[in-house]
């Protein structure tokens, strides 16, 4: 088990090349639909009816359904046994193969959607910029460390999966995150009772998004929140190498 920087360079040009093709159409899809988004919102603030939350919305389902989906499909290679062959025999280690795919899947992609869409608030008068999201709504940090978590379970499925299992995949994590949303509102209402006025909250004496773990450690510890934001991607990170590796086999 090895990690080369040149070698993962030289799969990162080699990915580049290999399926230009099929991304090229894919990012410039994604620009064409930012920028008409961009002229709409204008031509909507234009008319006194003013959307301060369209890019950050935008953003919190883009960043979960196109990154799931890309990430789930992030090994193109595992459609057919014969490409499934050749790319393992490529001259690098098992660690940098699955290191170079991690990189797209956790890091550059939601790194891409994030600069777009906070570059085109930027853009747009009237609107919340991402530099001022903590305040607002889940807060970017909070909503990047979730994607994350759900994320790395999307990249374990994509290196077990089988042919054409990905938009079945793509519904186990969609699932996986409802669930957790429907578990996470029960512990809420149950633990904060006193703020909830059936399913509605009724008090606005507790900060929810800035203080929201000052309130839940308490209650939890903060060792659970640790856990749960930070050891289980790496688990399932690691998991998902242990079976990247027995693909070889």
């Amino acid at each position: 088990m090895s990690l080369n920087i040149n070698r993962v360079l030289n799969l990162i040009r080699r990915d580049i090349t290999y399926y230009k093709r099929l991304m090229a159409p894919i990012i410039l899809g994604f620009l064409l639909f930012n920028v008409v988004m961009f002229l709409l919102v204008n031509y909507i603030n234009s008319n006194g009816n003013i959307q301060p939350y369209f890019w950050t919305n935008w953003f919190g389902l883009f960043i979960f359904i196109m990154g799931l989906i890309f990430t789930l499909n992030v090994f193109p290679e595992y459609k057919s046994s014969d490409d499934t062959i050749k790319y393992h025999s490529l001259p690098a280690s098992n660690l940098e193969k699955y290191s170079t795919r991690w990189l797209y899947a956790i890091l550059l992609f939601p790194m891409l959607i994030t600069l777009t869409f906070a570059l085109f608030s930027w853009m747009t008068p009237g609107v919340v910029k991402f530099s001022t999201l903590r305040n607002n709504g889940f807060g970017l940090g909070q909503l990047l460390i979730t994607f994350t978590v759900f994320n790395s379970v999307a990249l374990l499925l994509a290196v077990k999966r089988n042919r054409f299992k990905s938009i079945k995949d793509f519904f186990v994590v969609l699932g996986l995150l409802i669930l957790s949303i429907i578990v996470l509102a029960i512990f809420a209402k149950l633990i904060f009772f006193q703020y909830f006025d059936g399913w509605s909250i009724n008090s606005m004496t507790v900060n929810f998004t800035e203080n929201f773990e000052e309130v839940i450690a308490p209650k939890f510890g903060r060792a659970i929140l640790f856990i749960g934001k930070y050891l289980l991607p790496v688990l399932f990170w690691v998991v998902g190498y242990f079976k990247f590796i027995e693909k070889e086999a």
